[in-house]
């Protein structure tokens, strides 16, 4: 892989200048470290595919995982589905290609807005050269959700992309099921790490509640949730400087 940065915003009162790092796909073979790296992938321009953005990363240590009670109750209460597992987009059936795509878009529409993923773009995720797990859940037969995965050469990480899911199963905590019933999978298949996207302001909090959960702090990987909990808190408040100078008693 490759890193480069992007010059961004300045503050010369507190001597802050902040640029944006990313790492390009150069080889199959550097997904595992990008990941392990802090990186997610970027889909927000078909000019810079392969860029991974750098970010508060979380992830699942597959190895401390297992079902809390919240989670036994949440498995519970949407057990009845099944599961099938496809690896890149055009290995799902032809006649199931364009519901899946339906159901993703009409997903984003509803509960992110119209404009966040138009069909260019989801398309633009799905035809992906590193995108090569789908997962699909049928509830009597009937497409109901969906997963659109990253997983690494060696097989030992799965990142969960992008999910869907259809409308009536809004505010039912079924994307929590997903997240479970995929790090079930993942444990029982040997992968060391479940990568869950991001984990800035309240909107994150759902993603905390799995044992092994671990983020991405800029440096190292942390396990100190309640550390990344005020962190959450605070993440739209302004800043005039980086943590590091944050601690300083001269600003």
């Amino acid at each position: 892989m490759r890193i480069l940065y992007s010059e961004y915003q300045n503050n010369y009162k507190t001597y802050t200048f902040s640029y944006a790092k990313y790492a390009v796909l150069e080889d199959l073979e550097d997904l595992n470290g990008i990941y392990s790296s802090g990186f997610l992938p970027y889909t927000g321009s078909p000019d810079l595919e392969n860029y991974f953005y750098f970010c508060r990363s979380l992830r699942i240590d597959l190895n401390k995982f297992k079902l809390n009670s919240e989670n036994k109750r949440v498995l519970k209460k949407h057990g009845n589905h099944e599961r099938r597992i496809y690896t890149n987009f055009t290995s799902i059936p032809i006649d199931l290609q364009d519901k899946v795509i339906q159901m993703y878009l009409n997903y984003f529409r509803n509960m992110h807005g119209e404009n966040i993923m138009p069909e260019e773009r989801l398309k633009f995720v799905l035809n992906s050269r590193y995108q090569n797990k789908n997962v699909l859940y049928f509830k009597d037969g009937e497409l109901v959700s969906g997963m659109i995965m990253v997983e690494d050469l060696e097989k030992e990480s799965l990142h969960v992309w992008y999910i869907g899911y259809k409308d009536e199963y809004k505010s039912t905590g079924f994307g929590i099921w997903m997240f479970l019933d995929i790090a079930e999978f993942a444990k029982e298949n040997k992968y060391k790490y479940f990568y869950l996207g991001t984990s800035y302001g309240a909107k994150a909090k759902y993603k905390l509640n799995f044992e092994g959960i671990e983020f991405f702090e800029g440096n190292n990987w942390s396990n100190d949730i309640p550390f990344l909990k005020n962190l959450l808190k605070v993440d739209s408040e302004p800043r005039e400087s980086d943590s590091l100078k944050a601690k300083s008693t001269f600003f």
